[in-house]
Formats: C-alpha cells, structure tokens, sequence
C-alpha cells in the first residue's frame, strides 16, 4: 500500500509540475509553440496563431493573436480570439469574443463545429467585424451576441438564451440593404424575432414575428419612404424576392408601408400609404387568393401604363370567396370615380356606381377591361349615377362624339345573354348633345323598366336639324 500510494504521490506531482512547466512556458517567446502542441492533437485540423497571450494574473483568460484553422475545405482566419475559462467547469467557458472572423461559404460547404466536445457550453459568444461571403450574398462588418450556446449534437450548436445581430452592410444577390438590426429568442420550433430592422433604399423597414421551418409569421411589418427610383431598381428587387424559398409560407397581422414611392417602365405611384391586415403568401398560390385580408390605401397618384389616377383612395377586405369594396374612389380622365360592392367569380353586386366628368372612349377602356377577371354570371348596381361625361369614338368611317352624358340607375340586374341584357331594374340615360356619323341630335333621352327578364316599358326622344323626335313610350 505504501508503495501504491507513493506512485499516486509521484503521479499527481508530475502532473502539477507539468502544468506549472506549460504555464511558465506561457508566459515566454515559446508559448505559441506551446500552445499548437497541446491542442493540435485535439482537434481534426490544423490551428496555428501568431501569438498565444496568456498571464498568471488572469489565468483563466486566454488570447489568440492572428488565429488561422484549416480542416478539409474548410478554412477560418480572425484577428484575434479571446476565451474567458470558467473555475467550475472544463467544459463550461464564461464568454468568448471573436474579432475579424472572416468565412467563406461560396464552396456550398456547410461549416461544421464537429470537433468540439458535445459538452461544450459558452456563457456568451461575441462577434466583432465578422465578414461572410456565401454563394450571391456577403454580408460585411457584422457583430454578434449571443447569449448560453451550447453544442449538443447540432453540426453549429444551438443558442438557448437571446441573440442580437447587426451588420453594417448586406448584399443579398443585388439587393443593398444596410444597417441590420436582430433581436431575437429561440423557441420550441422556431425564432421568436422580438424585433428586425434594416434600411433599403433610403428606407426604414422593420418587423416582429416568429420563423420555423416551412413559415415565417410576421405580427407587425413597417415600410417607411420606400423608393423604387427606377425599372433597374425593381428588377434587382425582384430577383431578390425571386429567391424566397418555395416550401416556405409568409402570414403577415398588420403591415404598415408609409409614403411608398415607384418609377418602373409600366408602373408609377407616388407617395403610396397602405396599412392591411391578415396578409398571406403561400407555396403555389396566386398572390390574390387572401382569404382573410383587409387593406386601406391612398396616394397622390398611381400610373399603369398609359392611365393616370390621382389620389386614389381605397378600402377592401376579403370575405370568404368574395372581394368586398368598402369604398374606391379616385380622379382619372379629369373627372371623379367610385365604387363600392362585392364581387365573386359568380355574381358581382355593385352597391354604388359613380362617375362624373370623364372624358371616354374604347381607347381608353380597352386594357382595363382587359386587365378584369373573366365577367360573371350575373351583374347587379344598386345605384348607378354618371354625371356630365363624354363619349369620343373618332373613326373616320363611323365618328361618334356624345357630350353631357348622364345615367341613373336602380335595383339593375344584368345577365350576358351573347351580349349584356338589362333584366331588372330602372335605368334612364340623357345626354345634352351627340354627334353620330356627321348626324346632331340634341338632348336624347332614354328610359329602360325590366322586371324578371323583361322589359315592362321604354320611352326616348331626340331631336335633330331635320326636326325633333316627340318622347314616346311604350309598353313591352
């Protein structure tokens, strides 16, 4: 026994003046050597430094100088790495801060911390001007805290506590966007993102919300002074959006953007403000489909081609399968429009038609019309008012001019019987002069009754320079 106990003594005293021997060697010219020769056996490549700065001061901290590593094809260099070792645990570190970290994962390599012990814990883990170049995208001067990382089985770890990110600077495959701000909490899932802000474009754009895999949910979204300045701007972006991953849906609460401006080669807005509700984009399907959206807007003006509507104003929802205009309203064609009603792909119910002062012809309403879903059904107006319009169709076989057109309407139901037929319903349409082929009327009038499918009576009167036609009515 005495022997055996004489061996424990001798052990534990080379052990102890082996550690004293590493530590005064620490503090001399030879410490990096020191230092490559003691963790190069424990890890699967290769780590070099060009000082290792240690000192019994603080011995349980520890700096590395220009710290390169290299295994297979990966490869990490920063300026220096600083540990603060923890009294209690070996396998615990209290923080570590890494400053002028560089990554390249243009290799399509995924960076791995396999060779780190799976019990490895770090209090904190600090970023300082990191730089990461990835397949279309670099990200530059970006900082990092994040907060009870652990390794686990995971090929990166895994963060229990908070996460901040911020970056001076990203390029995400032509799309600019500068300083990034994350502010974030891991859950069950997921990411609860408690808040994210970045500016494009000379544009604040902050969110809150939650990712897991296959959705991200955003509660809040704010755009503020967005500039699309021209049709290069707008494809970069598209692009960018292009590369949204397709198993991956968005549901957006409230989305706020303020003071959005547009100059494309087909499209224009100026000072665009819209605040909507219950947003969602999903894999393969239409952008429209909303089945729970409600929206506002309004603008200076918006441009399409070659129309121009000024001071557009807006509120629509989506009920079910129908659109539902609480209210549209705008000028265009130097007159006034508005709208109100619901519309499915069935029926459109028109609760209020209203147009004053416009200057038409088939010119200007034919890519409108083009641009409507595929007519319904079955039409109805529960009130129809235009007022002092204009109808122009200069042809030179057939000209047509019609001034001071006025049309009121009620209770209207219409049905597309090869062409449009009034089924129900009042209507009486006037005009103060017209002009068809070279041929003047003055004041003709027309009055329409139709009851279930029917026409119950009409009535007109026109008169001309060849004399006037008395208003006669008849029954049908």
């Amino acid at each position: 026994m005495r022997i055996l106990a004489k061996l424990v003594a001798s052990f534990f005293i080379l052990i102890i003046t082996t550690l004293l021997v590493i530590l005064v060697l620490l503090h001399t010219r030879h410490s990096t050597q020191v230092f490559t020769a003691l963790v190069t056996p424990m890890l699967p490549g290769t780590l070099t430094a060009e000082q290792v700065n240690y000192h019994w001061q603080r011995p349980l901290h520890l700096t590395l100088t220009q710290p390169d590593y290299q295994h297979g094809r990966q490869h990490w260099h920063a300026n220096t790495v600083r540990v603060q070792f923890s009294p209690d645990r070996l396998s615990h570190l209290q923080w570590v801060r890494v400053d002028g970290l560089n990554l390249d994962l243009t290799n399509n390599t995924m960076t791995s911390l396999k060779m780190l012990p799976a019990t490895l814990s770090i209090g904190r883990v600090l970023f300082n001007d990191l730089s990461i170049q990835g397949q279309g995208w670099q990200a530059q001067q970006v900082s990092a805290q994040l907060d009870e990382w652990h390794k686990g089985q995971a090929p990166l770890g895994s963060v229990r506590g908070r996460a901040q990110w911020a970056a001076k600077q990203i390029n995400w495959h032509g799309l600019r966007v500068s300083q990034l701000l994350v502010d974030a909490t891991p859950t069950s899932t997921g990411w609860q993102f408690r808040g994210v802000s970045f500016e494009w474009q000379r544009a604040a754009i902050s969110a809150q919300g939650h990712w897991q895999p296959g959705a991200l949910a955003f509660t809040q979204l704010t755009l503020s002074d967005v500039i699309v300045d021209s049709e290069q701007t707008y494809q970069r972006l598209t692009n960018a959006l292009s590369r949204w991953s397709d198993t991956t849906s968005l549901t957006i609460e409230r989305a706020d953007i303020r003071q959005l401006s547009a100059d494309t080669d087909q499209f224009s807005v100026n000072n665009l403000t819209v605040s909507a509700e219950h947003v969602t984009v999903a894999p393969d399907t239409p952008w429209w489909q909303q089945p729970n959206l409600r929206a506002s807007f309004n603008a200076d003006y918006v441009r399409w081609r070659t129309q121009t509507w000024e001071q557009p104003m807006g509120d629509i929802e989506r009920r079910g399968k129908n659109w539902v205009i609480n209210q549209l309203t705008s000028q265009w064609q130097e007159g006034f429009v508005g709208l109100s009603g619901h519309f499915s792909k069935r029926h459109w119910q028109i609760d209020k038609l209203q147009a004053n002062n416009l200057t038409l012809s088939h010119a200007i309403l034919s890519p409108l019309i083009k641009a409507l879903p595929a007519w319904p059904e079955t039409l109805s107006i529960d009130d129809v008012s235009l007022k002092h319009n204009q109808w122009l169709a200069l042809s030179s076989q057939f000209p047509i001019k019609v001034s001071g057109i006025d049309v009121d309407g009620r209770a209207l139901r219409l049905q597309p019987l090869k062409k449009w037929r009034l089924t129900d319903g009042s209507l009486t349409a006037s005009a103060s002069h017209a002009s068809i082929n070279q041929q003047w009327l003055a004041e003709p009038y027309l009055r329409l009754d139709a009851e279930k499918g029917k026409l119950t009576s009409n009535s007109y009167c026109w008169a001309s320079l060849m004399g006037s036609w008395p208003c006669r009515e008849r029954g049908i």
